[in-house]
């Protein structure tokens, strides 16, 4: 939770319980000394429920305000991390744009052709989180425009899908 907004409703809980404490004491009190002062003494009880009621209102409202900002954080979070990977984010989307039946040459191959698509003249070395995203979420265009679509009816059969390319190379 965020700290300055649990501060606060626990500031403004304990304010609350302050007043119910110091109201009660007052009712105690008229009541053990002066019995016939009733309309005094739910008048005060009146005030220490108002009392407590704005406090558990004012912190309710410090808790809905830290929810807010908890729900925003994660939304962030969310966002950054859907614009970062990691170099095996970035290999397992590259793997999978080669389809299930790909041998070990042909997705390193692939990796290849990815790199110098996406970053020519640069070393994986230098590459940032971002950089491994851009790999991850472009692997199969990039595949796609070097190869050609994938044949899926051939994946569906249990050939491993080839790539027009080598089906052409083959023909």
């Amino acid at each position: 939770m965020n700290e300055p907004a649990k501060g606060e409703a626990d500031r403004a809980i304990r304010e609350a319980e302050e007043a119910v404490g110091i109201a009660r004491d007052a009712c105690e009190s008229i009541e053990e000394h002066n019995p016939e002062r009733r309309a005094l003494l739910v008048t005060l009880r009146v005030a220490m429920l108002r009392e407590a009621g704005a406090g558990l209102r004012s912190a309710a409202d410090g808790l809905n305000r830290a929810i807010v900002m908890v729900e925003e954080d994660a939304a962030s979070i969310e966002e950054q991390a859907a614009h970062e990977a990691t170099l095996i984010e970035a290999w397992k989307a590259v793997k999978e744009a080669c389809g299930p039946g790909a041998s070990q040459e042909a997705v390193e191959e692939a990796w290849l052709i990815v790199l110098g698509e996406l970053f020519p003249a640069r070393s994986p070395a230098t590459f940032t989180t971002d950089d491994w995203a851009a790999i991850r979420d472009r692997a199969a265009e990039c595949l796609a425009s070097a190869y050609g679509p994938r044949d899926e009816a051939a994946e569906d059969d249990g050939a491993g899908g080839s790539t027009s390319k080598e089906q052409s190379d083959d023909n």
